[in-house]
């Protein structure tokens, strides 16, 4: 979720209970099973199954193994059958590591706990899938996210104000803090793709460097780009054909898939208009799409277009009597097929086409009656939704590129979501109070 910082808008705003006001004369919505919780879908979208858990915050697929990290510990499954198998678990209660990292062999935990807190790093040994070792822990400056970087030979840290901390795991039993380097804006988070690049969400932008293992702390500028959608942070990002990035011939030439970036900006708590609510959410965080593209030795990264649920929500979710929205903004999600499926936090999750990236388009969704989906992510035909308050859905999506555009109804209940002056930023965490 976001960094603990004082958002102006977090000092004024009010999450009081939100009441149900499911249009009635929506037709694209579906019920699905009682057990979903009174969820909504669109026609592609088909519940198979609740996984129960403490809130499920990250998860990650490499191959047919899912690590899950939620607010009770870490979980391993087998998801080569499509519906998830519990292989391993480990005990350990933290907050909030919402995008867990592994190379298959270590994986990352990162606990922030809240302004003021301790800041820790965990490190497992996770190839023995069925049995999860914790290896070390240490106190870091920042632990919002971590990343693995050059193959979980280092780890890049979140969570600074304007400063990557870099740890050193070539002992991954004895991590050694490294020091750290500047970037503008607050520091979200990384994510390394197929070519090597560590792209750095900021609340500046999107900024991409080489990383270097003779200097760990001085890894080279690339490209980036600070003209984004961004009222608040870029939280997250993925370039999904970067393996088949090339230079381009000249500036003009037609994109290319691998020129293509998908990137996330958070800001879950919209500026209140008036009378008061801000409309179908069409000022919280977009989900977004640029190009990266090189001639010669010149790079530049340009943004292409920007989605909004303003885009895909029928009526609005906020009223003409002070009630404020539930929480909704574009958080994590996962990419198959030019499809995007995006978690919305109480919004649910949209699918989205990006086929034409410069015309994102919604072709399907899930939406459940109370919930907090902070990410999702493909497992071929399935989908599985990390939500902090209902655990692990499993969907399956049989939606493909150019299908026809869907409106999701507006459908919010009771959120029990509060913004904390003593943590920074809106969670759905038990027992810790406003």
């Amino acid at each position: 979720m976001g960094l603990r910082m004082q958002d102006r808008r977090l000092a004024s705003s009010r999450l009081a209970a939100c009441a149900l006001a499911l249009a009635s004369f929506v037709t694209p919505a579906r019920a699905v099973p009682p057990q979903a919780g009174g969820a909504l879908g669109s026609a592609n979208v088909e519940f198979v199954a609740n996984i129960p858990d403490v809130g499920a915050i990250g998860g990650r697929i490499l191959g047919k193994t899912m690590y899950v990290t939620t607010l009770s510990g870490v979980r391993i499954y087998d998801v080569s059958l499509g519906i998830p198998v519990l292989q391993g678990a480990f005990a350990l209660p933290h907050v909030q590591n919402e995008d867990v990292d592994t190379n298959g062999s270590l994986l990352l935990v990162a606990a922030d706990h809240g302004a003021g807190a301790r800041q820790t790093l965990y490190v497992f040994d996770v190839k023995n899938k069925n049995a999860p070792l914790l290896l070390s822990q240490m106190a870091v400056p920042a632990a919002h996210t971590a990343s693995c970087v050059l193959n979980c030979t280092y780890v890049w840290l979140g969570g600074d104000g304007g400063r990557v901390w870099v740890v050193n795991l070539t002992n991954p039993s004895a991590p050694k803090l490294s020091g750290s380097f500047s970037i503008g804006g607050q520091v979200h988070d990384v994510q390394v793709d197929a070519k090597g690049l560590a792209w750095i969400s900021t609340g500046s932008g999107l900024w991409a460097y080489t990383p270097s293992k003779i200097y760990p702390t001085r890894p080279t500028f690339v490209t980036g780009t600070g003209d984004l959608d961004n009222d608040f942070i870029i939280h997250n990002s993925l370039r999904p054909y970067a393996s088949a990035w090339r230079p381009a011939t000249n500036w003009t030439t037609p994109m290319t898939p691998a020129e293509l970036i998908l990137l996330t900006e958070e800001d879950y708590i919209g500026p209140v208009e008036p009378p008061l609510g801000n409309g179908n959410c069409r000022e919280d965080g977009a989900f977004q799409t640029a190009v990266y593209r090189q001639v010669g030795t010149m790079r530049g990264t340009y943004p292409l277009d920007a989605w909004n649920l303003g885009k895909g929500t029928l009526g609005t979710l906020g009223d003409k009597k002070g009630t404020p929205p539930v929480l909704c903004s574009s958080h994590y999600f996962g990419f198959r097929n030019n499809i995007a499926a995006v978690a919305w936090y109480e919004q649910g999750v949209r699918f989205l086409d990006v086929s034409k990236p410069k015309a994102i388009r919604q072709i399907g969704y899930w939406l459940p009656a109370e919930g907090a989906a902070w990410n999702a992510q493909f497992n071929g035909d399935y989908v599985y939704v990390f939500d902090a308050v209902r655990g692990l859905d499993v969907l399956k999506f049989n939606g493909k590129p150019g299908d026809k555009a869907v409106m999701a109804p507006h459908y919010n209940v009771a959120a029990l979501t509060m913004p904390s002056h003593e943590w920074g930023y809106a969670c759905r965490i038990p027992g810790v109070p406003d």
